[in-house]
């Protein structure tokens, strides 16, 4: 097993998780806690407080399981259409909630206005682009000084897209300092060819569900890692790759709305 996100804001299940399993986890395993705003309906926080007053909860968790303060909470931009200029004020209000209990990232959409920005970004966080379902996108994305992509394989297979020799053909391009993250887990498999793929997979509630039937994670433990490229030329795009983008951000903006209207009052005052 090697670096992986914790995909979710529920601690009650981390911990429970880290109790059950954590003397076959190496806590550095652990490179943080992934959230958005689908995460933080979950635990029924809709409100921008509630959001930064949980960052610190996770950030005080991450520290605990790891033993140090570089472990890593990121939090998405509750809206995929932000003017950047607010997305770069939400930069410094989740940076300064977490209080330095850990390193802070925040989710951004691939969108041109919001990568325009990456620089005044990463002034505070770790600028993470998030809901990516095709290579042209994501190698797009790594042009500029991100520190990670996140590509959604669990949602690509649901609609039937080449999920891995998407990321297989990213990795192989990805000549930056850009990490693949591997988001929306469904199985085990899915978790496997993460790996085995270089990559970091976010595991989320459902995902650990599988894992821990019958010997899944005991595989994990056990598998061994290597990488092979694939051909010279980019998995097919279709509609599909750009449609599964768009639902996932509005459904995000969705969830994410009382808090998009409450960062605009708050920075209208």
């Amino acid at each position: 097993m090697r670096d992986f996100f914790f995909d979710t804001a529920n601690v009650d299940f981390i911990k429970s998780t880290m109790d059950k399993y954590g003397s076959d986890i190496n806590p550095k395993w652990v490179r943080g806690v992934t959230t958005n705003p689908n995460a933080f309906s979950k635990i029924d926080k809709y409100h921008l407080d509630e959001w930064l007053d949980h960052a610190v909860v996770m950030g005080k968790l991450v520290a605990d399981i790891r033993g140090d303060n570089e472990g890593e909470v990121h939090i998405q931009a509750p809206y995929s259409h932000l003017d950047p200029e607010l997305i770069l004020e939400y930069a410094k209000m989740i940076t300064d909630a977490t209080q330095g209990t850990c390193k802070v990232g925040m989710k951004i959409p691939p969108y041109q206005k919001a990568l325009e920005y990456v620089d005044q970004f990463n002034e505070y966080v770790i600028t993470n682009v998030t809901g990516l379902a095709d290579s042209a996108t994501a190698l797009k994305c790594c042009t500029y000084d991100v520190g990670y992509i996140s590509i959604i394989p669990g949602r690509m297979e649901e609609v039937g897209i080449d999920a891995q020799s998407a990321i297989a053909f990213v990795n192989q391009c990805n000549f930056g300092n850009t990490e693949i993250i591997t988001g929306s887990q469904r199985t085990t498999e899915q978790i496997i060819y993460s790996f085995y793929l270089d990559t970091v997979p976010t595991i989320g509630e459902k995902c650990w569900a599988d894992i821990f039937q019958g010997d899944n994670f005991q595989r994990i433990l056990n598998m061994e890692y290597g990488y092979e490229s694939v051909g010279p030329f980019s998995p097919i795009i279709t509609d599909d790759n750009i449609n599964l983008s768009l639902a996932f951000f509005e459904q995000m903006d969705g969830l994410g709305n009382t808090a998009r209207k409450d960062l605009e009052a708050k920075i209208s005052k």
